[in-house]
This record gives structure tokens, C-alpha cells and sequence, in this order.
């Protein structure tokens, strides 16, 4: 009797938990509604964008969860392909972290359209005379098919991972047609076994591939130009490891909440915060040798549009922002040199955390404190957010974490076949 009432209380405290962050979640996507029946109906004047700051907090959004998004299926894939045995903990919601944050992306250019009802001009329609209405020399055609592709290849990464669980989630409930469907007749056979893992694989080797391509491409909306502080040739390389860096410490954060909330003790162990701050750690130091390249460049090459771009940012009125992002995000990952913080979940997600806010901070720095500056009698103009900005990134935060929540309570969220056959052997 004592174990049951023990077990019920366990419960009872892991739904008000699951409720209270969901509630909060969805608070954060109504203030985020709301921001976007401002653009909608007063156009994107509301978001304080000018002849010179055309992109502001909507592409930052979308560069910050972009890399976020890559992240989760790549971990999962290299983890798979390099046999790394704590994979098994955290490769389902990765998976899970990617399509969400993925599509929560795609939302952000097509919310800055102005007109979101025509985003289908992306698509290869042909007009009436026949031939196609895309400009291939805009990397934002790119953005379009690679982040499509890679969107693709995640659903069917993370479908095909989820078989065998949502076959055993068929026998506990008979009756549920819409999870039958989606086991697609699954019974556990040695050649449906053999075909799963093959396909797993070789999925994952393409994952691994796109991750790096895709962000490249990503990265591409700046390289390609010639606008100050954008045109050059390492930003594929700086986006990359941004995107890794940021993916690990959302990770991370969502590993924490799905111990807590679903009481994976035996599942999610300090071994894993641990090998993530290690990784974490290792990111932090390239992406420093990156931050110093840029500032040697801009030095050697001796482009005085770029120094005083550089100069800018270092005394300018966003330079306090620019350190505090430098800081945030390889100064706060420094601290992972200590053990007893690495195998510390709490302290971990307190500098991910951190870091998250770093990393947006960045890529804010990047599209902004750029975008400030012209060519022109080098005429500056300064960006500040607004309430409806503010909005923005309330939006995103809240549909990230509502779908995530939605996601680890109504699927399985770890693997539980690989953790059987582990236990298996």
C-alpha cells in the first residue's frame, strides 16, 4: 500500500510539473499570437525594421532554431554511426527537438514575407507562359529545398526509429486505430529487424551530410553578399559549430525536463551531461578561433569598412551586448572543465541556459550590428526591440516548448526497444 500511494504522489507531482510548463509555454505562445496579428494586420513596420535594418528579430529567430533544429537529428545520427552507447538515452527526443525547432524556423521567414499567403512563390509552380518563376541565384531558394530535404529526412529518421515502440504502444492499447496505422504492421520479424537497421543507418549517414550542407546554406544568406561583415568565406564553418553548440545546450535542458517530468532516472544518467559538456566544451574552443579569424581578417586584409564595423561593435552603443554574448558563449563553457559541474544536471542546465542566450544574442549581433552600417558615408542607423519583437521571441520559445511537452507526454521519448535489447546483452 505504501509503494502505491508513493507511486501516485510520484505521479501527481510529475503532471503538475508537466502542466505548470505547459501553461507556461502556451502564455508565451499567446503574447507571441498576438505579435503576429500586429505584423499581420499593421504591416512589418511593427517589428522597428528600416531601409538599412531589413531583417531583424524574425531572421534571427530563424537562424537561432535553424541551427537548434540541425543539431537534434545530427547528434542522433553521428551518435548512431559512431555506436556511442549513451545515444540510447537521448537520441528519441533529439529526433523529437529537430522536427519541432525545424519547422518552428520555417515559420519565421514566411512570418517576415509580409504577405505569408504567397510563400508558395517558393515552390517550382510554373506561370502561364511555362516556364519557372524562381530565381536560383537567391540562397533563399536554397534555404527553401535544403531545409525541405532535411525536414524530410528527419520525419523518416524519426518515424523509422519510432516502429518498434509504437508497435509495443499498439499491444497496450488494441483499440487505437491511428497508432495501428502508424506501426504500418510491424510484428518484430528477423527481416523487418534486418531492414530497420540497415535503413537507420543509412539514413543516418545522410542526415550527417545534410547537417553540415544545410547550415552551409543557411550560412549562405550572408556569405554570398557583399554587405559589411557578411561577405566571407568561414561563416558555413561559424554556423555550424554555432549550431552545434546551441543544439547541445537545448539538449541538455529538454534531457532535464524529460527526466524530471517522466522520472528517467535509469535513463538519463549524469554520464550523459556529462560527455555534452565535454562536447560543448570542445565547440566553444573552435568557435573561439573562429571569433579571432574574423577580427584577424578584417586586420590583415585592411578593408576600413570592415574595421570600422569591428570598431563598432567594440565601442558602438550595441557593444555591451556584443561582449555579453562573447561571454555567454565560449566564456560560460569554459566552466566545463570542472567535473563536479559536468556531471552536475543542474548546474548544466544553468550554463545552457546561459549559453542559449548567447548564442541569440550572436546571431543577433550578426544580422543587426551588420545591417546598421552601409557602404554610404558609412551612415549608421540604430535597432532597438520593441514589445512586438519582444513577442517574436516569446512565439518561438512558446511553440518550441508546447509541441516538445505535447511530444515527450503523448510518444514514447526514449528508446525503449534499444534499452531492452541493451539490457539484453
Amino acid at each position: 500500500m505504501m509503494t502505491t500511494n508513493s507511486n501516485m504522489e510520484s505521479a501527481g507531482r510529475k503532471n503538475k510539473l508537466w502542466r505548470a510548463l505547459l501553461a507556461l509555454s502556451l502564455l508565451f505562445l499567446l503574447l507571441g499570437m498576438i505579435s503576429i496579428f500586429y505584423v499581420f494586420k499593421y504591416g512589418l513596420a511593427e517589428l522597428a525594421l528600416s531601409n538599412n535594418i531589413f531583417w531583424g528579430v524574425l531572421i534571427t529567430n530563424f537562424v537561432f532554431w535553424i541551427g537548434i533544429g540541425h543539431a537534434g537529428t545530427f547528434i542522433s545520427a553521428i551518435l548512431l554511426l559512431l555506436r556511442q552507447s549513451w545515444r540510447k538515452g537521448i537520441n528519441r527526443f533529439a529526433e523529437g527537438m529537430t522536427i519541432v525547432a525545424i519547422i518552428l524556423a520555417a515559420l519565421m521567414p514566411i512570418i517576415h514575407l509580409g504577405k505569408p499567403g504567397f510563400f508558395y512563390s517558393l515552390l517550382p509552380l510554373n506561370n502561364n507562359s511555362g516556364f519557372f518563376l524562381l530565381n536560383f541565384n537567391s540562397p533563399l531558394n536554397w534555404d527553401f529545398y535544403a531545409i525541405a530535404t532535411y525536414l524530410l529526412v528527419s520525419l523518416l529518421f524519426f518515424y523509422i526509429g519510432l516502429l518498434p515502440d509504437l508497435a509495443r504502444m499498439q499491444r497496450l492499447k488494441r483499440k487505437n486505430k491511428v497508432i495501428a496505422f502508424f506501426a504500418a504492421g510491424w510484428t518484430g520479424t528477423q527481416m523487418q529487424w534486418q531492414n530497420h537497421r540497415q535503413t537507420l543507418y543509412l539514413l543516418a549517414g545522410l542526415a550527417t551530410v545534410l547537417v553540415i550542407s544545410v547550415h552551409s546554406i543557411v550560412s549562405f544568406d550572408f556569405a554570398v553578399s557583399l554587405h559589411i561583415g557578411w561577405h566571407s568565406s568561414i561563416f558555413p564553418v561559424y554556423f555550424v559549430l554555432g549550431a552545434l553548440l546551441s543544439g547541445f545546450a537545448m539538449l541538455c535542458i529538454l534531457a532535464e525536463l524529460n527526466r524530471r517530468i517522466n522520472k528517467l532516472d535509469s535513463v538519463i544518467r549524469p554520464a550523459h551531461f556529462e560527455h555534452m559538456s565535454k562536447i560543448m566544451l570542445g565547440t566553444s574552443i573552435l568557435l573561439t578561433f573562429v571569433y579571432l579569424n574574423e577580427i584577424f581578417m578584417s586586420l590583415y586584409a585592411y578593408d576600413t569598412s570592415e574595421i570600422a564595423l569591428l570598431i563598432q561593435k567594440s565601442s558602438g552603443p550595441a557593444s555591451l551586448i556584443h561582449y555579453f554574448s562573447l561571454f555567454l558563449s565560449i566564456g560560460i563553457p569554459q566552466l566545463f572543465w570542472i567535473k563536479s559541474i559536468r556531471i552536475n544536471s543542474k548546474s548544466v542546465i544553468i550554463l545552457c541556459a546561459l549559453i542559449l542566450i548567447g548564442m541569440w544574442l550572436e546571431r543577433f549581433m550578426i544580422i543587426v550590428s551588420s545591417s546598421e552600417m552601409g557602404f554610404i558615408s558609412r551612415i549608421t542607423e540604430e535597432y532597438s526591440l520593441n514589445l512586438v519583437s519582444g513577442g517574436m521571441i516569446l512565439f518561438g520559445i512558446g511553440f518550441f516548448f508546447t509541441f516538445f511537452l505535447l511530444f515527450i507526454r503523448y510518444l514514447p521519448s526514449i528508446s525503449y526497444y534499444e534499452l531492452l535489447t541493451n539490457r539484453k546483452k
